[in-house]
């Protein structure tokens, strides 16, 4: 059985190309393992790891944020200076 090891947890390629295929929901962790170049074992230890599993389990909304802020900041409603202001500015309170 794998014990989890609490020290420091390193990127390397194979750690984030395993975390981004398990993360597309199209590979399980054999197919994830095969297209790595590990072993189901290495990528199930992994797995143990917080930071793996909270980074594969996350990476699908993150990039999902990432996309929908992009498209936010680049809108062409945003072209002028006015507009960007106005929407950064906190509402004041009527009195």
């Amino acid at each position: 059985m794998n014990s989890v090891n609490l020290g420091v947890f390193r990127w390397t390629p194979k750690r984030k190309k395993a975390a981004k295929l398990l993360s597309s929901g199209l590979y399980d962790y054999k197919s994830a393992a095969m297209e790595t170049g590990i072993t189901e074992d290495t990528l199930l230890a992994w797995r143990q790891q917080p930071v793996f599993f909270a980074t594969f389990q996350l990476l699908p909304f993150m990039t999902i944020y990432s996309q929908v802020e992009s498209n936010f900041l680049t809108s062409a409603s945003l072209s002028s200076n006015d507009n960007q202001d106005a929407l950064w500015k906190t509402p004041q309170a009527e009195v």
